[in-house]
């Protein structure tokens, strides 16, 4: 199975549309483990804060973030520190967008996206993972694309 990912993602390179739902799909997991992590895995305690809205919300206010900086144009075999600057800046606007809007609603007296200590460990999570993403997605490439020197040929 690895072989054949590696020898597909050779001579390709994936689409800034599945880099863009990669993206969102990690910003979601990352998301559900906040909570987790919040409320100590316990489910009946998360109750309160697993809503679907809300989870929408977030996902729609960090892709809307991901699509203005443009963190998922970059080509992922050759990341480099200036997509490690756009995913921190994408990260760092869907937080702003998410802590407006929540504070917007918590005004409103109409309720809340998530608390504000989930959004800010979801901020840091997401932050990571999407880094970590596309240093794996390099390494990949990396491996896929190796070959061997005429020296390591002889040993």
């Amino acid at each position: 199975m690895i072989t054949l990912l590696l020898r597909f993602y050779r001579d390709r390179f994936l689409s800034r549309w599945t880099v863009l739902f990669f993206d969102v799909t990690a910003t979601l997991v990352v998301l559900v483990a906040s909570i987790a992590f919040k409320f100590n895995f316990s489910v009946d305690q998360s109750q309160r804060v697993l809503i679907l809205p809300s989870f929408v919300a977030i996902l729609l206010l960090y892709s809307l973030a991901y699509i203005f900086v443009g963190s998922h144009k970059c080509i992922l075999r050759h990341t480099s520190l200036d997509d490690v600057k756009k995913v921190l800046k994408s990260t760092t606007l869907g937080l702003a967008l998410a802590m407006i809007v929540t504070l917007n609603l918590h005004y409103a007296s109409v309720g809340r996206l998530f608390p504000i200590s989930i959004l800010s460990f979801h901020f840091a999570l997401s932050t990571l993972a999407l880094i970590r993403l596309r240093l794996v997605a390099k390494r990949i490439y990396t491996a896929g694309t190796y070959q061997k020197s005429e020296f390591e040929a002889l040993d």
